[in-house]
């Protein structure tokens, strides 16, 4: 803890109290926490000294004028002692006035000052009361409006309530009611879709014969018997230099032509499925 805030610590809590903190040992947070105190400490004890010394001030400038009061009554021969009962009220009247008022001097200028004030003062707190007492009495109407309007507004919150209720019930029985028709409804327009589609299929030429995974079958069909006559054309024109007087080339070849008749009449037949 640094030699300032030492100082006003003392300053504010005293010498004693200021080494015990000193003494603590305390990091930076708990020395700022400590510093806010004690600036608002000092700040409630130089408000309190000030008022302390205004008080002693008027204090001593009452008791003064109280002298100097007392003095010149002295000095044209009037004591309180020989004073009458109603100068003695008034004079004492006078002194309550000018104490309840905060004045050290009783003046007629002074007097009607503070009584002015003061009157001020009445008039604002009477306008704040009549401003407060209008605010309230519009509020009172508003609630004596608003409960006026809430068995109305009961009765059309039921009556819109029952109506939703109608509403409700009205519409779910013409689904029920609606429901079958409507099903029934759907039901033929499907089989209608479905006889549709089927005539449109059987006019565009389509036959369940010919579906996509026949079609694969024949055309691989139609590739094997290709490449076996493609085969039979090789081993064909291979026997073509060959002599006449060689039967078994003679009935080798006739085999082969028959096998490739066969092989093609596969493959027209196949193409024509295509087709």
């Amino acid at each position: 803890m640094d030699a300032e805030l030492t100082r006003e610590l003392s300053s504010v809590f005293g010498e004693a109290l200021a080494s015990q903190f000193a003494a603590c040992g305390m990091g930076q947070d708990a020395a700022q926490v400590l510093r806010l105190l004690v600036t608002f400490f000092g700040a409630r004890k130089a408000q309190r000294d000030h008022q302390q010394a205004e008080m002693e001030r008027q204090a001593a400038e009452y008791k003064a004028e109280a002298a100097r009061l007392q003095q010149q009554l002295e000095y044209v021969g009037v004591t309180p002692e020989r004073l009458s009962v109603a100068g003695s009220a008034a004079l004492g009247g006078l002194a309550a006035a000018a104490s309840e008022l905060g004045l050290t001097t009783a003046s007629d200028a002074s007097l009607a000052a503070a009584w002015t004030v003061l009157s001020l003062d009445d008039m604002r707190i009477a306008l704040l009361q009549a401003k407060a007492g209008h605010q309230v009495a519009s509020l009172q109407r508003a609630l004596d409006r608003a409960q006026s309007a809430a068995p109305v507004m009961q009765q059309a919150l039921a009556a819109a309530s029952a109506q939703l209720d109608s509403t409700d019930a009205h519409v779910k029985d013409g689904l029920q009611a609606h429901m079958a028709m409507l099903q029934a409804k759907v039901a033929r327009y499907k089989a209608q879709e479905h006889k549709l589609s089927d005539r449109l299929k059987n006019a565009a030429g389509w036959r369940p014969e010919l579906s996509h995974h026949s079609l694969v079958k024949l055309s691989a069909a139609n590739d094997q018997l290709d490449k076996q006559l493609k085969d039979t054309h090789r081993q064909l024109d291979s026997y073509k230099g060959l002599p006449p007087s060689q039967v078994g080339a003679e009935l080798r070849v006739r085999q082969l032509r028959e096998h490739l008749t066969s092989l093609q009449a596969q493959l027209q037949l196949g193409m024509a499925n295509l087709d």
